[in-house]
């Protein structure tokens, strides 16, 4: 967000740009990323509720945001998903789904963030420097905060 946006509601503020992040983790001792368009991505889906119509299901972070008409409780900043994602990789168990990497990560402390369960979905890169994961996409899955819109309305 702009520094102009940012002592607006989260819903109200224009999204810029974010980062991308060479996270701590390791996947079969290879570097995991989070490209710029992924975090991109999950902020517009998993935040502002990009393309509701579209899917048939999404979750979202509870940071604090207004959504087809709801208010998200505040439990967590924006910025701290990509703390999250990073612990999300680094501590659980990652399985192999066809071409991708998926890791379902239960939070100890699930009140903390809202969050109980957190899904991150990877592929694997192969790049000028070697091998190297990159984050596709990352949302909770369930948690006490963690709303859910299915089918065109609400339905936690």
């Amino acid at each position: 967000m702009s520094e102009e946006d940012s002592t607006k509601h989260p819903s109200e503020a224009t999204f810029v740009h974010t980062a991308e992040y060479e996270l701590d983790a390791k996947i079969a001792g290879k570097p995991v990323y989070l490209p710029s368009g992924a975090m991109e991505h999950v902020i517009a889906r998993h935040v502002l509720g990009e393309g509701l119509d579209k899917k048939t299901k999404t979750t979202f972070y509870p940071v604090g945001q207004r959504v087809k008409g709801r208010e998200i409780p505040g439990v967590m900043k924006v910025e701290e998903i990509v703390y999250y994602i990073d612990e999300a990789v680094k501590e659980g168990k990652p399985r192999l789904e066809e071409d991708r990497v998926v890791i379902i990560y239960e939070f100890d402390e699930p009140e903390k963030a809202g969050i109980n369960r957190l899904k991150v979905v990877l592929k694997e890169v192969k790049g000028d420097f070697g091998i190297h994961f990159e984050v596709l996409t990352a949302y909770p899955i369930s948690g006490p905060y963690v709303p859910l819109y299915e089918d065109g309305r609400w339905v936690r």
